[in-house]
């Protein structure tokens, strides 16, 4: 799984189904984690304003405003 660049943030999925939002800085910040509760063996994709995520039994669907302001991607 790779991680996913969006805007200044980096998206790092882990095959666990927890996803990590840092801060892409000299120094990183974690902003985020969510445990989507499914193991996830996919690269999230990006479409316009929505992030993809795909685990185990769900597809998520995650909009650009949600992500923008770093809440919880659940």
């Amino acid at each position: 799984v790779s991680p996913v660049l969006l805007g200044d943030r980096l998206l790092v999925a882990g095959q666990d189904g927890k996803f990590t939002l840092l801060k892409a800085a000299a120094e990183w910040e974690v902003l985020e984690t969510v445990d989507l509760g499914e193991e996830s063996f996919a690269t999230p994709a990006l479409s316009g304003d929505r992030l993809f995520i795909r685990t185990q039994n769900t597809l998520w669907c995650f909009r650009q405003a949600t992500i923008a302001s770093h809440a919880a991607l659940a």
